[in-house]
């Protein structure tokens, strides 16, 4: 049996989070959670994952401070920001060198897909 990479969707929509996990599903295991505090406590229970997509604007800790904390403490995961800002906004909240990749709301599958696949490999 073939592994399948482990993503996690941090996203507070839970509308995008099924379709995103709907996309992704058939090559990915996929998780989802609803803010970063929960992202946080997974990772924090021993959850390992691969990647994780962020949405950039979350309440509570947002976007940029996950992807920082994730930076900070779990390296080795790949980050990947979902936003539906433009990214002159993105940029000016976001260190670039902290996530491998941004996707644009709305977000074409085969490009996550694509870009997953080439960060993991």
């Amino acid at each position: 049996m073939d592994y399948k990479a482990k993503i996690l969707l941090v996203d507070d929509d839970k509308f995008i989070l099924k379709a995103l996990h709907q996309g992704l599903s058939t090559d990915y295991q996929v998780d989802s959670c609803l803010s970063a505090e929960d992202a946080i406590a997974m990772l924090e229970n021993h959850q390992q994952f691969d990647a994780i997509i962020i949405d950039i604007n979350l309440p509570g800790i947002n976007g940029p401070d996950l992807i920082k904390f994730l930076k900070d403490n779990y390296p080795l995961v790949k980050r990947f920001v979902l936003s539906g800002l433009g990214e002159d906004e993105i940029m000016s909240n976001l260190n670039i060198n902290d996530a491998v990749g941004v996707f644009y709301k709305p977000w074409n599958t085969e490009q996550i897909l694509s870009s997953i696949h080439n960060a993991l490999n």
